[in-house]
């Protein structure tokens, strides 16, 4: 099953706007879980639906470029 979604707006310039939703029902089981300030584990519940989020074709430059940006912010060391 296949959906798409629209951000309404966006703080980083490059952000693509459109995006492209794949659904799948057939992965790996996982759980949703949080953390009390007690510090106990609770399930919060089940994931029953994965979405693969890609950008439209027509935002797949600005896609490349933001990602490119994000790495090498990574690979700068603050220290």
């Amino acid at each position: 099953m296949e959906f798409s979604m629209e951000m309404a707006g966006s703080e980083t310039v490059n952000m693509p706007k459109s995006y492209a939703l794949n659904m799948f029902k057939d992965f790996v089981h996982m759980g949703i879980f949080s953390e009390s300030s007690q510090g106990r584990v609770a399930t919060e519940g089940k994931v029953e639906h994965k979405f693969d989020m890609q950008p439209n074709n027509k935002n797949m430059e600005e896609y490349r470029r933001m990602c490119h940006e994000r790495t090498n912010k990574s690979m700068i060391k603050n220290r």
